[in-house]
């Protein structure tokens, strides 16, 4: 396997690349909020003109 030789790299190196990890897994974590957010708008705005129309 590619396994990484962690042992390699300094305990500074590795704070690091936790550091850019954890910017990262937000960025990530914002970009799909945004998106679920516009997609929760488009379902309620539908909703509510369904409920307006007379049945």
């Amino acid at each position: 396997g590619s396994e990484v030789e962690w042992d390699a790299f300094s305990i500074p190196e590795l704070q690091n690349f936790l550091t850019i990890l954890e910017k990262e897994e937000q960025d990530k974590i914002q970009q799909v909020q945004k998106k679920y957010d516009k997609f929760r708008q488009k379902l309620e705005e539908a909703l509510r003109e369904s409920q307006g129309k007379p049945g």
